[in-house]
This record gives C-alpha cells, sequence and structure tokens, in this order.
C-alpha cells in the first residue's frame, strides 16, 4: 500500500467514514504494531519512513479530530507521538516494509515468520552463514542469529545473541546494523567481532579491519566510533561504554579465522577460483575476459571483500553482490587499443 492510499484510508478512519473492513484493517495495525517495543525502540525509526509519512503524523499531531456523530454522542480522539499516532505512523512504516501489498491485513508476527531467517550453531565448532547481501558471519558455538531474507531492503540488519564474527560486505548506500543485547553496531563494510553472551553484564564490539559505530539503544545520542584493532566494552548494569585496544587474546581469536594466500604470477581466475573455495561463496566473473591477467599479492589477516578490493583494483575491475554471490565487471586485461 502506497503512503499517499494509507494516508487517505486514516482520513477516513479519523473522519469514521471508512467502512468495516477499512476500519478492522486500520485497527489490526494498531493493534499488532501499535505496542511493540522492538519497532518503537528500532534506532533507524526516522531513516525508514518517508516524507509522505512523516506528514502523515505531523497531521495527526496537530490537535483533535472529530468522530463521526453516533449515539447521540461525539467521540473526540487526541493523537500525539508518544501515543497512538506513532504507532499508526509506525504502521504505516511496517506495512510499506514488511506487508506484502495483496496481503496487507496480516499481522507483523505473520509477516516477520515468512520474512527472516534464524539459525542457530549447536555445534562445537563456529558456522559459517553467508548473508542474502553477501556478507559473511562465523559464528561461536552456542550462539544465535536472527536476519531478514530480503537482500534488497534498504538497510541491512542482523539480530545476534552469543558470539559473532562478521565480514560485511562494502554497500555504502546501506548501511548494516548488528543488535546485540542494548548495543548496536551500524557499518558500511568492515570485519569485526560482537560479543553479547547471555545474560552477562558486557557486550564487546572488536574491530579488525575498517571502521564502526557502536551506541546503545537507551543512549543513541552517544556514539562511539572505533576503528580497526580498538574495542567497546558496554556494561548494561551501570550504562557505561569504555573503549581501548583490543587485547591480544581477541587479535589472535580473530587472526585464526584468515587462510593466508601468497600468489606470485597468478593467473586472476585461479585466484578467484581459490577464494571461491576458501570462503564458499559463489564469484562470478567472465574467464575469457580476465584469462589475461594476472596477480602478484600476499592476503594475511585481509577479510574477503578487502582481497575483492585489492585483486579489483590491480586489474582495474569492479564488483558488486547480486544475490549472495560476488559479481566480478571488467573488460579484460589483454584489450587492445581501437585503430585511429
Amino acid at each position: 500500500m502506497a503512503p499517499k492510499d494509507l494516508d487517505k484510508l486514516i482520513e477516513k478512519y479519523l473522519e469514521g467514514t471508512c467502512s468495516k473492513e477499512e476500519r478492522a484493517f486500520i485497527d489490526s495495525l494498531y493493534s499488532n504494531l501499535g505496542s511493540n517495543q522492538d519497532l518503537h525502540s528500532d534506532p533507524r525509526f526516522e531513516e525508514r519512513i518517508t516524507a509522505a509519512e512523516k506528514n502523515i503524523l505531523h497531521r495527526l499531531q496537530q490537535g483533535v479530530v472529530a468522530a463521526r456523530e453516533g449515539s447521540r454522542r461525539k467521540a473526540i480522539l487526541v493523537w500525539t507521538y508518544t501515543g497512538i499516532a506513532a504507532s499508526l505512523i509506525l504502521a504505516v512504516s511496517v506495512a510499506l516494509y514488511f506487508l506484502p501489498a495483496q496481503n496487507a491485513g496480516l499481522s507483523r508476527r505473520q509477516a516477520a515468520t515468512q520474512s527472516f531467517s534464524s539459525i542457530e550453531n549447536t555445534s562445537a565448532t563456529d558456522k559459517r552463514v553467508i548473508l542474502p547481501d553477501g556478507s559473511i558471519v562465523e559464528m561461536s558455538p552456542a550462539s544465535r542469529i536472527r536476519f531478514p531474507n530480503d537482500a534488497n531492503m534498504r538497510s541491512r540488519e542482523l539480530y545476534l545473541e552469543g558470539e559473532a564474527y562478521f565480514d560485511v560486505a562494502h554497500d555504502p548506500d546501506r548501511p548494516f546494523y548488528v543488535y546485540a543485547g542494548d548495543i548496536v553496531t551500524k557499518v558500511v563494510g568492515t570485519s569485526f567481532t560482537v560479543t553479547a553472551i547471555g545474560r552477562d553484564p558486557k557486550v564487546t564490539v572488536s574491530v579488525k579491519t575498517g571502521k564502526v559505530t557502536v551506541y546503545s539503544k537507551k543512549a543513541q545520542h552517544k556514539k562511539t566510533v572505533l576503528v580497526s584493532r580498538q574495542e567497546a566494552v558496554y556494561n548494561r548494569e551501570t550504562e557505561v561504554v569504555a573503549t581501548h585496544a583490543v587485547s591480544q587474546e581477541i587479535l589472535n581469536k580473530q587472526k585464526q579465522k584468515f587462510v593466508e594466500m601468497h600468489f606470485e604470477e597468478a593467473a586472476v581466475p585461479e585466484v578467484l577460483a581459490e577464494l571461491t573455495k576458501t570462503y564458499d561463496i559463489d564469484i562470478v566473473f567472465n574467464r575469457d575476459a580476465l584469462s589475461g591477467c594476472v596477480l602478484t599479492s600476499s592476503f594475511l589477516e585481509e577479510g574477503l571483500y578487502d582481497r575483492i578490493d585489492v585483486i579489483c583494483t590491480a586489474i582495474g575491475a569492479t564488483y558488486k553482490i547480486d544475490a549472495a554471490r560476488i559479481v566480478i565487471e571488467s573488460n579484460g586485461c589483454n584489450i587492445k587499443p581501437k585503430q585511429q
């Protein structure tokens, strides 16, 4: 349902002119979404709603709307941001992002069941998961993650219980969010570890490469920026964030997740084949176009996407993520100049 259509429906609802089915739909949205704390505490709520939706919220905040007179009495509905207005504008956002147009009456719980995946590592060793956007998650034992199945969402998000190492696919237009306890970690593309185990009062974010932003849901204005080899430790009891250098123990643990690779005048198709085998992710490329490309490089503690960046820069290629696959785009390395 488009914002303008839902705006008109809300207006009819407030005026008391909507049909029984339309009123039931709005009531259903309010009932299922209005009191949902997860969405109310979503730090990206403002990013989710469009200008049209904000206009709806603004109109609802203006004051008092008279309902239709019925049975010799008039109902006066007062809308405030913290009350039903917030719930309805929240319903707008969720309806646009999670409810299929042909089944807009579904509850959020039904929609979430259809659009999210939940994975738990019940083994004694790390478990590797490739997300829909191509990002890699190395789950420690007894950990659980939950994430949307749609790789085309405006932002990428994942909920973590336990510990996991992330190698996030670069996408400056779509930030990647990890929710762990009360802590939110926002990145564009980098590698880092998040630890939030059970009722342990501490949540730790340790950065391997790149840069991340860390903040608490309870104090979103207090944001901490971490760079390579820095970590933030959030104490859930005191709500204090401490920043310091990553311990050698964590660095050693992260290092174990890397496979050293050394290439000397190696054909790029063979290099990409080696990466495919090591990371168990599909890398699509034109073998004929890259047959004349060679690479001399050593990879030690770089993540997959750092390695892809190095390769693409070396041969003048680019890449994109398509359906959890890395697609290399190149005109080749042995193109002869055109005759004048």
